[in-house]
C-alpha cells in the first residue's frame, strides 16, 4: 500500500467518462496507478467527480497533482491525461464546482430561513392583531431531518 499524503485539492473532475464506466472501476483506476484513496464518486451527464481521502505518494500522483494544480496557462496545459490503454484515456483537471449534495443543502437553508422570516412576520401580524395563539416554528424539524438525509447519501453516488 503506498504511503498516503494529505493535499488542498480532494478532488477532481473527468470530463467524460464511457456510460460503462462506475465507481469500482475509477477506484481501482486510482488505486492501481498509486494516485489516491477515493471517498465517493459523483455522476453527472457523463462526467465524473472524484472525492479523495487522501493521495498516495506515487510519481503519478506528483505528476497528476503537479498538472491540475497548476495556476497559469490555459485549461489544456492544466489537464492530466491518464491512458487507460491503447485507445482509452480520462482527462483530469481540478474539481472547481460545488458538490451537488453540498448545493442542495444551501438551497435547503436559504429556504430554512425564509420559511423562519415568514412565520416570524406572521406571528408579529397576530400579535398586533391580538390573536393568543401564535405559530410554532415547524422549519428546525426540516432542517434536522435533512441533514440526517445528508449524511446517509455521503456514502451514496448521486446520478442524474
Amino acid at each position: 500500500m503506498p504511503k498516503k499524503i494529505i493535499r488542498d485539492i480532494m478532488s477532481v473532475y473527468i470530463p467524460k467518462v464511457s456510460p460503462s464506466c462506475d465507481e469500482a472501476e475509477i477506484r481501482s483506476v486510482f488505486e492501481y496507478c498509486s494516485i489516491g484513496k477515493v471517498d465517493r464518486v459523483e455522476f453527472v451527464r457523463g462526467s465524473a467527480f472524484v472525492h479523495l481521502d487522501a493521495w498516495y505518494s506515487s510519481t503519478l500522483f506528483r505528476e497528476l497533482y503537479n498538472t491540475i494544480s497548476y495556476e497559469n496557462g490555459t485549461q489544456k496545459e492544466r489537464t492530466y491525461i491518464l491512458h487507460l490503454g491503447e485507445t482509452r484515456y480520462w482527462m483530469i483537471l481540478k474539481n472547481t464546482s460545488v458538490s451537488i449534495v453540498n448545493q442542495i443543502f444551501e438551497r435547503v437553508c436559504h429556504q430554512d430561513e425564509r420559511i423562519a422570516a415568514l412565520e416570524k412576520m406572521v406571528n408579529d401580524l397576530l400579535r398586533e392583531e391580538g390573536e393568543g395563539e401564535q405559530l410554532k416554528p415547524k422549519h428546525t424539524r426540516f432542517i434536522d431531518w435533512f441533514g440526517d438525509v445528508v449524511e446517509c447519501l455521503e456514502g451514496y453516488v448521486v446520478q442524474e
